[in-house]
């Protein structure tokens, strides 16, 4: 509070120090606006006179820049051959005369303009005639295109019933030969006869034939005329492959007529001469002729022909009008960009002289300013200089130690609730398992009195081993010691293995638990099956403990992680619940530490509030990530998107039937006859826990020797004949611990498996045992069927799993 003091009263010694040095600056600055105030008229007056031109510059500019640029998209549009743009729509409508005539500069920019502007004017009048022919140009090219359209649709079908007539002669000839051959089965002797006939039939079907090649000549030629540019290629397509072809077709043609006139060939009415003559007069028009002289067609009256050529002389009239329009675009610019730059440069002009005028305005304010300013400022800089250093660092100070305090109340308060939370989450199961332990003590307990409570007490060991493995996997997440393996497991079995885990809990609460696959996942993945195992164990189990109706549903889907260098195959899982939901407030704070909803949330449904920050850090440590959505009372929607490896081509594509086989072990009931006839040394300093894996063990059939310390195991273990068949070592034992008593048995050539036995759960506590020299690690508090498969597996025995 004195840091305050001082502060404050060191800053009101400045301000009144800087109030005498301002009333002094005023002074000096009146006097110099005083002296400067005759000429703020003429100078408002210039700068107004500047912001006219300026404005009205750059109206003109951008007007004249926007009918150029609409000139020439429009211009662009309509001479294209493929534009059906009508010119008198808003888009492509250009009122050259009315765009013109709005872009009026003002006198005052026309005086110094005059030589910009004039030759820019001009252009652009005499455009408007340029842009006049292109709207002429468009109509055109649009009428012929209709008027082609309509004659080639015209030509086509009469191309057509040329075809048809065709066919139908050929059917009709076929149907000739049909009945020849039946006349001659039925009248050998008619065979002379017949054979005649077939001459003249071979003699029709060839002409038919060659008929029928000039039709669809016709049609190859028909297109050549519709695609054709080239008004010479034209020309020879006419002269030349058409005429060849009509005369051909028209030819045979007739002598297939006059065949069918004497009655040696039958002809569908259809088949007539004039088919040819409207083929030809569609495409050279009416009153075309053959010019036998020159061997050319005399052209008729609005034929397909007539208006391709016109088609090709109206594109290139087009082409050389967008030539015109590029070079108007040209000079438009042109003159545009120098009415522009002359735009600038009256700018500049005026700029300059308005600044010279400031100039000449303030000098003689500047002198008195500058007299006066040393003094003040001098006086200034020294007082400011003095104390600006004690204030910043009395500022930082009082900073430093406002932020200090709001950290530390901050860090207490989380740290009391945590503490108030751990000390109800351990007592908790503490009262349960001491209250059922002194019940086991009495004698008058039935038989399922007694069961219940040893249920009991292991239900809630265990849950008291669970809020330690919290306590202790955080420890390791703050300390960087969390290991992340990286093995094959199947992602379906740790869905069913959770299914089966949840399902009592959720029927307990009446509430559905669904499980669905959203895409098939890989049969086998590689990644750490016991981390991500752990984190959905806390999100569903979470799910569960806040959703007191409707359900829980688990989805699973396949994914792609995206990373800057590469992409990631990766499983997203999804844990929709319809629970109570989360405050935007409450998700900012979900994934801390020690942080529950609020304190009722702790009052009314228990827990440390670790559960969410651990799954955070795992899904981080793993690579993944872990988001959530909630609206309070309308449940949460947590998803985790985790990489993994893939080994198998095989997909899951749905989940099989929650029910699961219960194992011995399951139901409290021991592995008997699994160890039968093993020798085990045990090095164990607690009687309890001695005790207990002597029971465990004997009731396995193994042979077992108790030791206290890690000298008397030494001892026991190098004196033993035979030898025993596994050590289990305690690592922390009084006389000699048990990372001593490894060492020296493995100095003293003792091979046999040793089992590191310790209550030591952090990573770097199995990596220190191995390390030591023992061939496997188990952790406390003993869990029978772990224990018994590693002792099985040291012992290369199978584990026997019949009671």
């Amino acid at each position: 509070m004195n840091n305050v003091q001082l502060a404050r009263a060191t800053g009101r010694a400045i301000v009144r120090r800087v109030a005498w040095l301002t009333l002094g600056a005023l002074l000096v600055g009146t006097t110099a606006l005083a002296m400067a105030s005759w000429g703020l008229n003429e100078i408002e007056s210039r700068r107004d006179l500047l912001e006219e031109r300026v404005s009205d510059g750059f109206a003109v500019t951008q007007a004249t820049l926007s009918l150029v640029d609409d000139f020439r998209v429009v211009s662009s549009r309509l001479l294209d051959p493929t534009s059906s743009d009508d010119p008198s729509t808003s888009e492509s409508h250009l009122d050259w005369s009315q765009r013109v005539s709005e872009i009026r500069p003002s006198q005052s920019l026309l005086d110094p303009l005059a030589a910009d502007w004039a030759p820019l004017r001009v252009e652009l009048e005499n455009t408007h005639e340029l842009w006049s022919r292109v709207v002429g140009w468009h109509g055109s090219h649009q009428a012929i295109a209709h008027a082609t359209a309509r004659a080639l649709e015209t030509t086509i079908a009469a191309h057509r019933a040329l075809r048809e007539s065709v066919l139908t002669a050929e059917g009709l000839l076929r149907l000739r030969v049909a009945v020849q051959l039946a006349k001659l089965r039925n009248d050998p002797a008619s065979s002379d006869y017949l054979l005649d006939d077939f001459g003249r039939i071979n003699s029709e079907r060839t002409e038919l034939s060659a008929i029928k090649t000039e039709v669809a000549d016709l049609d190859t030629l028909l297109d050549d005329l519709c695609e054709q540019s080239d008004a010479d290629a034209l020309i020879d397509l006419k002269d030349n492959k058409l005429k060849s072809s009509l005369t051909r077709l028209r030819r045979g043609w007739l002598a297939l007529i006059t065949d069918a006139n004497e009655g040696h060939l039958q002809l569908p009415e259809s088949f007539r001469l004039d088919r040819i003559d409207l083929l030809e007069t569609l495409l050279f028009g009416p009153g075309y002729r053959f010019d036998e002289d020159h061997q050319t067609i005399v052209l008729g009256r609005a034929g397909l022909y007539e208006l391709s050529r016109s088609r090709i002389e109206h594109l290139k009239a087009g082409t050389e009008l967008r030539a015109e329009v590029q070079s108007a675009y040209d000079r438009l610019v042109r003159l545009q960009n120098g009415f522009r730059a002359g735009v600038d440069r009256l700018e500049e002009r005026l700029f300059a002289e308005l600044e010279e005028k400031l100039t000449r305005s303030w000098a003689l304010c500047l002198v008195v300013a500058v007299l006066g300013g040393v003094v003040f400022l001098r006086l200034a800089v020294t007082g400011i200089r003095d104390t600006r250093g004690q204030i910043e660092m009395i500022e930082d100070l009082i900073l430093g130690l406002e932020q200090a305090r709001t950290h530390a109340e901050s860090a207490t308060r989380q740290k009391s609730e945590f503490l108030a939370n751990m000390s109800h989450e351990l007592r908790t199961p503490l009262s349960a398992i001491l209250g059922f332990s002194e019940n086991l003590l009495e004698d008058d307990l039935r038989p399922d009195e007694r069961a219940d409570a040893a249920q009991t007490i292991q239900r809630n060991g265990t849950h008291l081993l669970r809020l330690i493995d919290d306590i202790l996997d955080l420890s390791k997440i703050e300390a960087g010691q969390l290991t992340i393996e990286s093995i094959e497991f199947s992602p379906g079995e740790l869905l069913m293995g959770l299914r089966a885990l949840f399902e009592p809990r959720a029927i307990e609460k009446g509430l559905d638990l669904h499980f669905d696959l959203d895409s098939p996942i890989p049969n086998r993945m590689i990644g750490d099956p016991t981390r991500l195992r752990q984190l959905l164990i806390n999100l569903i189990g979470n799910s569960l403990k806040f959703t007191a109706e409707g359900g829980i549903e688990v989805r699973v889907r396949s994914s792609v992680m995206e990373s800057r260098d590469s992409s990631l195959p990766a499983v997203v899982f999804s844990i929709c619940d319809t629970g109570i939901g989360m405050t935007p407030d409450q998700l900012d704070r979900v994934f801390m530490p020690f942080v529950q909803a609020d304190g009722s949330t702790t009052r009314r449904f228990g827990g440390t509030g670790l559960g969410l920050a651990i799954s955070k850090e795992l899904a981080t440590a793993m690579g993944g990530n872990l988001s959530v959505e909630s609206e309070a009372g309308a449940g949460t929607r947590f998803d985790v998107e985790i990489p993994v490896g893939v080994v198998a081509d095989s997909h899951v594509t749905e989940l099989g039937s929650s029910e699961r086989t219960t194992s011995p072990s399951d139901n409290g009931e021991w592995l008997s006859g699994s160890l039968e006839g093993v020798r085990i040394l045990v090095a164990e300093d607690g009687r309890d826990n001695g005790r207990l894996i002597r029971m465990v063990l004997t009731k396995a059939g193994a042979e077992t020797r108790i030791v206290e310390n890690g000298a008397d195991a030494v001892d026991e273990a190098l004196g033993a004949d035979p030898p025993y068949d596994v050590i289990l070592m305690d690592m922390q034992m009084p006389v000699m611990d048990g990372y001593a008593a490894v060492a020296t048995l493995r100095t003293q050539g003792y091979d046999g498996p040793i089992v590191a036995l310790t209550a030591n759960a952090m990573s770097t506590d199995r990596e220190k045992c191995l390390a030591a020299g023992c061939n496997e690690y188990a952790a406390k508090p003993i869990v029978r069927r772990e224990l018994m498969d590693v002792l099985v597996r040291m012992t290369s025995r199978d584990l026997d799993l019949t009671v």
